[in-house]
């Protein structure tokens, strides 16, 4: 691992991350890989042709549990979709 990676340091135009890390002896947390993904985010944002940035970043929502990963994913997106096939179909 440490020899790609000295391998690939002064690549150009390349951008290569290496994930050093095991499920036991070195854990990697969920917290971590989500600020470090918002903070890369915002320190190299995408831009347009006119450097422009395309979309602000806003932080991600992470979860514990897989439960409230779908409590969430019902609450803000299913019901809503229900209700609107319901409301398309009684229309039609």
């Amino acid at each position: 691992m440490m020899v790609a990676m000295a391998t690939h340091y002064n690549d150009v135009g390349a951008q290569v991350v290496y994930h050093v890390t095991s499920a036991l002896q070195n854990p990697l947390s969920c917290n971590l890989v989500g600020e470090s993904t918002y903070a890369y985010c915002l320190i190299n944002p995408r831009v347009r042709d006119d450097k422009r940035t395309i979309i602000q970043h806003k932080r991600p929502i992470l979860f514990s549990r897989y439960a409230y990963f779908y409590t969430y994913v019902v609450l803000a997106y299913k019901t809503r979709l229900q209700v609107h096939i319901s409301l398309y179909s009684f229309y039609m």
